[in-house]
């Protein structure tokens, strides 16, 4: 399935070869070929960015699914599975931590993150980004999180 079709959290390896099909189905369609620009790069650059937004909005789904407080059994989410998150949250850094919490879970707005703390909306986007970078790598790559939260 290739590089493209790599699991993340709220989007497994299938879903986004089918989604990568579809892409690129689309994109052949949307091709202009007396351009000027070369189809296997067009495939690739746009491709790759379509795929990359579809996996970005498959975390975001995912992330804000799951809750973090303490009352999960009254909210019909899976226990362990809010373990997991809650543990892997707890390996962010600190500002990392706080951005997540309050754009998934307390549908906060990045300018008001951003005017609270003092920096450009922009800084803000990149520490999501990183923080949801951390995350994803958290949760797919230690295995051990799933014995810690069980």
């Amino acid at each position: 399935m290739g590089r493209l079709a790599k699991p993340s959290p709220g989007a497994d390896a299938e879903e986004l070869f089918q989604e990568a099909a579809c892409q690129f189905l689309e994109l052949l369609d949307d091709y202009d070929p007396d351009g000027s620009v070369y189809f296997g790069h067009y495939i690739k650059e746009k491709l790759s960015w379509r795929i990359a937004n579809y996996r970005r909005l498959a975390m975001r789904r995912w992330l804000s699914q799951v809750p973090i407080l303490d009352d999960r059994a009254s909210t019909g989410q899976d226990p362990q599975l809010s373990a997991v998150v809650a543990a892997a949250l707890d390996l962010l850094p600190v500002r990392q931590r706080d951005i997540i919490i309050r754009v998934y879970w307390q549908d906060e707005p990045i300018d008001s993150i951003a005017a609270e703390a003092g920096v450009s909306a922009r800084a803000v986007r990149a520490m999501r980004q990183r923080a949801e970078n951390h995350l994803r790598s958290i949760l797919t790559r230690d295995r051990w999180l799933w014995e810690r939260a069980s």
